[in-house]
Order: structure tokens, then C-alpha cells, then sequence
């Protein structure tokens, strides 16, 4: 029927392992149902084709993914024959990094949202120079870095390179979407004392251990996603994980009686619990 359109949704995962999403208040569509046939596992990489909605153009005239705060639409008026293989992908949300500019600590770079037909999503890593202009770091193309001494003092951003087929081939006439992120504020140095780290499998279930040293601490434990962290009630020197920190890394801010508060690096992703 000639009312009937199909929408192909794709999706990129800047993770290293795979993401459990099920259907639901996060991962959902409108106009209902919500269950449209989605993925529930997110694998990384750009995943083209991902999947297909059918919807009547009659009764919606588009359909609207939603994805942990994210969304994309499909619609009549944008049929998929106006994206190109050679087509220059269209920012929808910018770059951002997350986590804290500190010597020693993890970033990670949220890529953003593209329009279009995305092959290859990259990374570079830069640090601001003294004329304010910006310098790409050495072998930093991954999605994290690790800011190093060098960086001390300095704003750091991310560039991010959206290849379209046509750009990544080097067919003439088509081009990528180059986006910067926000710089960062000046990566800062630790404080001499080491900061805490954690211990344990990083499984919904399992019990992650905070070495601090000797002494007595005051602990908080954080849930964290790429861009922020959010205090999860924990208190005490370990943690049970729980299923609200699958998908999501965990640190712990140590404080000593009267001293600086120490913030540990962020852990692998938690995973759900495994079942026999």
C-alpha cells in the first residue's frame, strides 16, 4: 500500500562491550506501541541497518526513536532517497566530553547525533596551545584519553569526524562533518596523595572494594555516563552493584578526616548479571 512507509534506523555505540537496552521508558517509540521491533543489544561501532519500522503515513506522518534521552525521526517528508552515499552528514547534537580534566583521570567523548548516512565516526584529541589556536595530541584517537603531565595547565577538545560512504572512500565531491567539542577547563595536576581505587568484577551482583589507604575516609559512590556523575547512596568502603549501574562506569570520591577529597578513576562498564 502506497501509505505504508519504512523507516531504517541505525545507531553508534562508543562503548567496548555490548549495551543491554530493553524496550521501555528508555528505548521506546512514538506514536506507540513502543515496541517497534527495535534492538535491545547495542553493539560498538556504527551499526547501519540496525532495523526497520513500517508505519502508516496516514495515521503518522512520522515516528520518533527514543534512546536514553536521545532522539531520531523518521518521516514522509524526508524519504531515505535524499541521503547519498556521498552526502555530508548533518550535526544534530554536538560533541561532548565527560568526566574530570585531571592528570591521570579518564574523558570520554560523546560523539553526538548525525543526520544522514554515517560509515565511520573518529576521534581526535587535542590540547589548546598558548595563542589559543589547538594542536591534535599524538595517537589520541580513541573515544577516552588519559590526560598526561603534559597536558597540565591546558584546555583539551575533542574533534569528531563523521565519514559519509562517499568521504571515507575518497569519492570526489564528497565530504565528512568535522565538529569540535567544548574545551574542557584547564587539566589540572592530582594531589600528591595517591587517589583510591577500586577493586572487583564489575557485575550487576558483585562487590566493588575502595582502597584508600589507612586512615579514616568518608566514601561516595557514583554511577557514571559519559558525560556525568550522579552519587549513588553508597556510603561505605564497598559496593554492591546493582541492576540500576548496568551500562553505566563507577568511581568513588574519598575523603579523609581533614584532607582533600580523592576521586578514583572510573571503572570498566558494569554488565548485567549473568544467569545459569
Amino acid at each position: 500500500m502506497d501509505n505504508i512507509v519504512s523507516a531504517t534506523f541505525n545507531y553508534y555505540s562508543p562503548y567496548d562491550d555490548v549495551v543491554v537496552e530493553d524496550v521501555g521508558q528508555d528505548n521506546s517509540f512514538t506514536p506507540g506501541p513502543s515496541d517497534q521491533g527495535q534492538t535491545t543489544l547495542f553493539f560498538p561501532g556504527v551499526n547501519l541497518d540496525a532495523f526497520e519500522v513500517s508505519f502508516s503515513s496516514f495515521v503518522a506522518p512520522s515516528i520518533t526513536w527514543q534512546l536514553n534521552g536521545m532522539t531520531t525521526t523518521a518521516g514522509t517528508t524526508q524519504p531515505e532517497c535524499t541521503i547519498t552515499a556521498d552526502g555530508s552528514p548533518q550535526q544534530e547534537d554536538a560533541p561532548a566530553i565527560g568526566g574530570t580534566p585531571l592528570v591521570g583521570s579518564r574523558l570520554a567523548a560523546y560523539p553526538g547525533l548525525f543526520k544522514g548516512w554515517v560509515y565511520r565516526i573518529g576521534f581526535q584529541w587535542q590540547r589548546q596551545n598558548p595563542d589559543t589556536t589547538w594542536s591534535d595530541i599524538g595517537g589520541a584517537t580513541a573515544f577516552t584519553y588519559t590526560p598526561t603531565t603534559g597536558d597540565a595547565g591546558k584546555a583539551l577538545r575533542v574533534e569528531v569526524k563523521a565519514d559519509s560512504p562517499g568521504s571515507y572512500r575518497g569519492h570526489p565531491g564528497a565530504f565528512a562533518t568535522i565538529v569540535d567539542s567544548s574545551p574542557t577547563s584547564p587539566v589540572a595536576t592530582p594531589a600528591a596523595a595517591p587517589l583510591p581505587k577500586i577493586s572487583g568484577l564489575t557485575i550487576a551482583g558483585q562487590t566493588l572494594k575502595a582502597s584508600a589507604g589507612t586512615g579514616t575516609f568518608s566514601y561516595d559512590w557514583q554511577r557514571c555516563t559519559l558525560t556525568a556523575c550522579t552519587p549513588t547512596g553508597g556510603t561505605g568502603a564497598s559496593y554492591v552493584l546493582t541492576n540500576a549501574d548496568v551500562a553505566h562506569f563507577m568511581r568513588v570520591a574519598v575523603t579523609p578526616t581533614g584532607g582533600p577529597q580523592g576521586v578514583s578513576a572510573e571503572t570498566t562498564l558494569v554488565l548485567p548479571r549473568l544467569h545459569h
